[in-house]
C-alpha cells in the first residue's frame, strides 16, 4: 500500500461509519403505538370524543397503495367507534396509521372548503395539523 492509499483509507472508513449510521437511523423502528394513543389520534381526525372508540386490535404491517408506492411501517386498527359524526352508533371498522419521523404515528385525509382543498393531519406527535 502507497502512502496515498493510505491517506484515502483514512478519509473513506469514517465516511462509511457515518453513512451507515445514517442508513440505520432511516430505517429505525417506529415509536410504539398504545391503544390510548391509537384512540387520540382517530378521535381527534374524526372530530369525537375518545369515549365513542373501543380498540380490538394493533396489527402491524405494511401498506401498498395502487401507485405501486410501499410504506413499510403501517399499522391496521380495528375498533368499535361511530358510523360518522352524526351517528354515534358503535359498529366494527378499522383503519391504517402510516409511520413517519415526523408526525410518529398518523391518519390524515384530504377535504375542501370554501378556501379550497386541504390535508388534515392527526399525528402522535404534532396532534391535529391542517396544510393548505
Amino acid at each position: 500500500m502507497t502512502r496515498s492509499s493510505i491517506h484515502r483509507l483514512r478519509f473513506l472508513i469514517p465516511l462509511v461509519f457515518y453513512l451507515s449510521a445514517m442508513a440505520g437511523a432511516a430505517t429505525a423502528a417506529p415509536s410504539e403505538l398504545s391503544k390510548e394513543q391509537a384512540i387520540e389520534i382517530i378521535a381527534t381526525l374524526e372530530e369525537l370524543h375518545p369515549r365513542h372508540y373501543q380498540i380490538i386490535h394493533l396489527m402491524d404491517g405494511s401498506l401498498e397503495r395502487k401507485d405501486g408506492f410501499r410504506h413499510q411501517s403501517a399499522k391496521r386498527v380495528q375498533f368499535f367507534g361511530p358510523k360518522d359524526h352524526r351517528d354515534t352508533r358503535r359498529v366494527l371498522r378499522s383503519c391504517t396509521l402510516l409511520h413517519s419521523a415526523e408526525y410518529g404515528w398518523f391518519l390524515q385525509r384530504s377535504a375542501e372548503d370554501a378556501r379550497g382543498h386541504y390535508l388534515e393531519i392527526s399525528s402522535q406527535t404534532k396532534g391535529r395539523i391542517f396544510i393548505r
